[in-house]
C-alpha cells in the first residue's frame, strides 16, 4: 500500500461525493474510479491538460514543441538550479534554485496553473517498467491493475 494522507477522501466525504480512495489507517487500501470524489488525475488526463493546445494538438512538451521551455513556462531543471542538480537547460532560467511557489508561473491556455515542472507529477495511474507499452487503442488507461 501506498502511505498517502486521505485528504481528497475526507473531501469528498464532506461534500457528500463518493470516494475514488480507500484508507485504512492513513494507508491506501485501494481506489475506485467510478467514485464521484476528488482524486489525482491520470497520466492521460494529466497530458491533455497540460500538453493539447486550444487547436487539439498535443505538443511534445507543455510550452510546445522545441528547448529550451518558452519563458516564464514553469519551473524547470535551469541554470538557477544548476548548482543543485546534474543535467540543466542552460539557454532557461526561471529564477527558482528548487521548487517554486504555486501559481508562481503563466497560466496554460486552459487557466491551469503548474502541471509541468517544478516536482514530479502526481498521478493516479500505477507505473510499470516492465508491463512494457500497449499496443492497443485505450482510452484514458490506469496501468496495470497491479503494481
Amino acid at each position: 500500500a501506498i502511505s498517502l494522507p486521505s485528504t481528497n477522501s475526507l473531501a469528498s466525504e464532506q461534500e457528500g461525493l463518493m470516494p475514488v480512495y480507500q484508507f485504512k489507517d492513513d494507508e491506501l487500501v485501494s481506489s475506485d474510479l467510478s467514485g464521484t470524489g476528488y482524486r489525482l488525475p491520470t497520466e492521460a488526463e494529466w497530458a491533455w491538460a497540460a500538453r493539447f493546445n486550444s487547436q487539439g494538438q498535443m505538443r511534445k512538451y507543455p510550452w510546445g514543441q522545441q528547448l529550451p521551455p518558452a519563458a516564464n513556462s514553469g519551473n524547470y531543471a535551469d541554470r538557477s538550479g544548476a548548482s543543485q542538480l546534474g543535467r540543466i537547460q542552460a539557454e532557461y532560467n526561471d529564477g527558482f534554485a528548487v521548487s517554486a511557489p504555486v501559481g508562481e508561473f503563466s497560466a496554460n491556455e486552459k487557466g491551469l496553473f503548474d502541471l509541468g515542472g517544478n516536482v514530479a507529477e502526481w498521478l493516479h495511474d500505477y507505473y510499470g517498467i516492465a508491463s512494457g507499452l500497449s499496443r492497443k487503442l485505450e482510452v484514458n488507461p490506469t496501468g496495470p491493475e497491479k503494481r
